[in-house]
């Protein structure tokens, strides 16, 4: 199919689908589902990220409007697609980009979804003074995915040193305990370490994440070629400390 030229409908959406059917890696698809294993794995078609994403691009410089009328959600490729083409496509502004990424968040249910879509949102940088305000309340729902992109989204493009300390203090306040919440404030954390670790370091002194976290954040830090040695061994006591009073 040429997905530059073509005009979306449902037919040929549907030819497209079949398509990827017919290159589907099983041997990826068994793997991936094991990174995934609370997805239905009869959902999940077997498609590698690199060769959807060059598909996004192929489809993004053509009808990629009328794509978004035709696609469906049932497979995890198509979650996948549609989240990548809204890191593609054009729009007009803040609201119809915040419309697209709320429309997206609804079919997040696990991490290589949130945390694929979210790498792909670049348009953030153009809307980060609008868009931390939604972040906001993002990190105030009760769906732990909805959460996740909110802390992932602070991680990829509010860690500089005009939002880092802003991002600290959004992520202490996220108290769901759900375990890809607190690995996404570990890394979001960890990350920090690497960007500055003074303002890093004077947060994590004083934090309100919970113990768990704290050790997780520690181990992601201490894995981290970007934190210094010196740092990691103040971590490391820290850890110390951690583990004494649990």
């Amino acid at each position: 199919m040429d997905y530059k030229s073509i005009v979306w409908n449902k037919e040929n959406y549907q030819s497209f689908i079949e398509n990827l059917k017919n290159d589907a890696d099983l041997e990826y698809k068994k793997f991936h589902s094991r990174l995934v294993p609370d997805y239905d794995s009869e959902k999940i078609i077997g498609i590698r990220l690199p060769v959807m994403r060059k598909l996004c691009k192929e489809i993004s410089k053509g009808d990629i409007n009328g794509y978004f009328k035709c696609c469906d959600t049932y497979y995890y490729e198509e979650v996948m697609i549609r989240g990548i083409l809204i890191g593609l496509v054009k729009v007009k502004d803040y609201q119809e980009f915040s419309s697209l990424v709320e429309s997206q968040i609804q079919y997040i249910n696990n991490w290589a979804l949130c945390d694929s879509f979210c790498s792909g949102l670049k348009k953030t940088l153009k809307y980060r003074e609008l868009f931390i305000e939604d972040i906001e309340k993002y990190l105030q729902d009760e769906n732990p995915w909805k959460i996740r992109v909110g802390l992932i989204l602070l991680l990829d493009y509010f860690l500089d040193e005009k939002y880092l300390k802003k991002s600290l203090e959004l992520c202490d306040g996220v108290t769901n305990k759900y375990y890809y919440v607190s690995m996404a404030q570990a890394w979001l954390v960890a990350t920090a370490f690497a960007k500055n670790e003074a303002v890093a370091m004077d947060y994590f002194k004083s934090c309100n994440l919970d113990d768990i976290t704290v050790s997780r954040t520690i181990q992601k830090a201490r894995d981290s070629f970007r934190v210094s040695k010196e740092t990691k061994e103040t971590l490391k006591n820290m850890k110390r400390t951690i583990d004494k009073l649990k």
